[in-house]
């Protein structure tokens, strides 16, 4: 892989660092006045497949095959998000939210992070929280989801804010997410899925969403298991055939796509420039990003990126333990004081 340049832009004329500072303040975690302590608990929350999609029913399929030579060279740029919880508490979680920006275009790559953002989701927060993130995105539905899923809605809104941004600045790009193009779902509002690709198309840019996997099935199986050998680099189309679940939609073309003779397809959605021809968004895509075993190169970089590592994670629980005078502690395990003694002979 190439390895990124990072790149230190100013964002203030892009509207979006007046929103995360004050992301910060509305959600901060000092001043807890609790005394009880606070109990780690890391678990990773970022870009899956949310079971959100239904099955499928075809007659049948027919490969597309794609011509690298068709496409035309075009910047790409990658966004994806992380979210982490770090500790929790009597009054509530301790989360941490980070974004990542990778830039191709031609031999140079850059990269922009935003974040780590640290933040406390309580029941006293959340509403405040989700407001915030909605009038950024211009939403007027201000319904709180519960505290079991507010943190994926703050992950899905927190990633919309920054996808949208991208949108606005990108010029006849090719704009590459993580996941899917479904909205309806609390996490992802259709107006705010919409908007992305709206802003995109404006500008003459297109946006194409890979999920590492889906829940889509034809006849039980999965769709990107379905083998026709055809030759790679090729599209299955699946247009017209997705029945949705209700107040769920998809905004764009839903494909398998296998682009490397090595290993793995995908579940793309595409939405073209156009929307007249997405099959020659992907050949554009084969033309101006590298791939590893099918997928883009720019989007495992701005997985990476996002990702909390373990030196993050630790660097943050100690930030937490500064500003709010807790001790983080681990939680007991009950298998290792149980069994410990017996599974170490």
């Amino acid at each position: 892989m190439i390895e990124p340049q990072f790149a230190h832009q100013s964002l203030q004329q892009y509207n979006i660092e007046e929103v995360l500072k004050a992301f910060s303040q509305v959600a901060r975690v000092s001043g807890l006045a609790s005394p009880s302590p606070l109990y780690s608990e890391v678990g990773v929350e970022a870009g899956d497949d949310w079971d959100l999609e239904p099955n499928l029913s075809l007659d049948g399929l027919s490969p597309i095959t794609l011509f690298y030579e068709n496409g035309v060279r075009r910047k790409v740029v990658a966004c994806d998000t992380s979210t982490i919880k770090l500790a929790e508490g009597p009054f509530g979680g301790v989360w941490a939210i980070r974004g990542a920006v990778v830039e191709r275009e031609g031999d140079g790559i850059n990269l922009s992070i935003y974040g780590p953002f640290i933040y406390l989701l309580s029941p006293n927060s959340v509403s405040r929280i989700i407001k915030l993130l909605k009038n950024s995105l211009g939403l007027h539905d201000f319904s709180i989801p519960s505290m079991d899923v507010a943190h994926r809605v703050v992950a899905g809104l927190f990633e919309k804010l920054l996808q949208q941004h991208v949108a606005s600045k990108l010029d006849k790009g090719i704009l590459l997410v993580d996941g899917s193009l479904t909205a309806g779902p609390i996490d992802s509002p259709i107006k705010a899925v919409s908007n992305v690709i709206r802003k995109s198309k404006h500008y003459g840019s297109g946006v194409i969403a890979f999920a590492k996997s889906s829940k889509l099935r034809l006849l039980g199986q999965r769709i990107t298991s379905i083998a026709n050998g055809c030759e790679p680099p090729y599209l299955i189309s699946f247009r017209g055939g997705i029945r949705m679940k209700p107040n769920h939609h998809i905004l764009g073309e839903v494909y398998v796509a296998h682009l490397s003779k090595v290993f793995f397809p995908f579940r793309i959605d595409v939405a073209s420039r156009d929307d007249k021809n997405p099959v020659r968004l992907v050949e554009d895509l084969l033309k101006s990003d590298s791939l590893v075993y099918g997928y883009p190169e720019t989007l495992i970089l701005a997985h990476q990126y996002s990702t909390f590592n373990r030196i993050d994670i630790l660097s943050m629980q100690s930030s937490i333990e500064t500003a709010t005078n807790h001790k983080i502690i681990n939680h007991p395990d009950i298998r290792e004081s149980l069994f410990a003694p017996l599974d170490n002979g």
